[in-house]
């Protein structure tokens, strides 16, 4: 804001709203609201209060009077003052010391033009009390966001940082399973036998002593490795034949005991036994009656026996398992189809049997 200034403080000429204003200087203390001053100038910090329009070339002096000076390196301006004729008495006196007077017209001669020239800017005024501060205005709405910056580029990795202290050490996990042994390494070499040592010195040969008692055997030494095998020794000429010999007598002729079967005859159901191995059982009955197999904790047959199944009463007749017997039939049938009808149980392994033969299974009822 540019000022036009005088050697006056309290008036000065101010720029405000792009115009050039009288002003005077007011305290800040004045009320604004209450027309103490019209605006502050942020130069000085001073309130000022606009008395009327400046006009160009003027300074203003104490009585706001317009004078023929000028500031800001402004072009002069020349005020033009006419004299005028002034009529009265004009009263002197003369060298004899009486005064006289008369009416006599004096005319006043035409002042002539002249530009006064600029005077020094006068001090600065004090500056004003400052005004009490006002309230806080309140917020103005919040902007509308910027638009985002574009990301910049990605930053060096920082140097890595030193390593963390141990931690503790964790508790001992239980004890694995112990693996399968691995196979026996193949025996070393047999070392070098090392050198006998040299033969000590023999001693002078004492008399010869009495015969003492004859000592107890001591204990046999160990057996020394035995040495390696000599080599064939080449084979000798094959002899002459001998003469061949009589012939012996034929020896008696053997039992045939296992070879011939024999029947155990059973009326009422039944449980095998041991001395059934080889043999028929043979169920006669009218009504159904049941063979059964028992384990072989209870009956220890040998793997291979066989048993024979015989029907030849009007009865059925079932072959069952005992539990944990396994039997192997065709199409789990295990009933004898009709009278005189026959199967044969091997034992294949410790509780598992076959069963063959004329077997069906019942219509249910």
């Amino acid at each position: 804001m540019a000022t036009k200034r005088s050697t006056n403080s309290k008036y000065q000429v101010k720029e405000h709203n792009n115009r050039r204003w009288v002003c005077e200087n007011v305290p800040l203390s004045f009320d604004a609201d209450a027309s103490g001053y019209d605006f502050i100038d942020k130069a000085d910090d001073k309130a000022w209060k606009i008395i009327r329009p400046w006009k160009k070339g003027e300074l203003i002096d104490d009585n706001l009077k317009g004078q023929t000076q000028f500031i800001d390196d402004k072009s002069p301006t020349t005020t033009t003052s006419s004299g005028s004729n002034v009529t009265g008495n004009l009263t002197g006196t003369s060298s004899g010391g009486s005064s006289s007077s008369a009416n006599i017209p004096v005319s006043g001669s035409t002042g002539s033009n002249q530009s006064g020239s600029v005077g020094p800017q006068g001090p600065t005024g004090p500056a004003g009390t400052n005004g009490t501060v006002g309230d806080t205005g309140a917020t103005g709405p919040q902007g509308l966001q910027g638009i985002q910056g574009l990301q910049g580029d990605t930053g060096q990795d920082g140097a890595d940082g030193q390593d963390g202290a141990d931690g503790q050490d964790g508790a001992t996990g239980p004890a694995g399973t112990n693996g399968t042994n691995g196979v026996d390494g193949q025996d070393g070499t047999n070392g070098d036998t090392g050198p006998t040592g040299p033969a000590g010195t023999n001693g002078t040969v004492g008399d010869t002593g009495a015969t003492g008692p004859a000592g107890t055997n001591g204990t046999d030494g160990v057996d020394g490795t035995v040495g390696d095998t000599g080599p064939t020794g080449p084979a000798g000429t094959n002899g002459i034949d001998g003469v061949d010999g009589d012939e012996g007598p034929t020896g008696p002729a053997g039992s045939d005991a296992e070879s011939l079967v024999t029947t155990n005859t059973q009326t009422g159901s039944y449980t095998l036994v041991l001395t059934d191995r080889n043999k028929i059982v043979e169920i006669d009955n009218a009504a159904t009656r049941t063979v059964t197999v028992p384990t072989n904790a209870t009956i220890a047959f040998p793997i291979g026996t066989q048993i024979m199944i015989a029907r030849s009463g009007t009865g059925d007749v079932e072959i069952s398992a005992s539990s944990g017997v396994t039997i192997n039939a065709s199409n789990a049938n295990y009933f004898l189809q009709y009278q005189y009808s026959g199967a044969t149980l091997i034992k294949k392994s410790t509780d598992e049997w076959w069963l063959f033969g004329d077997l069906y299974t019942p219509a249910a009822s």
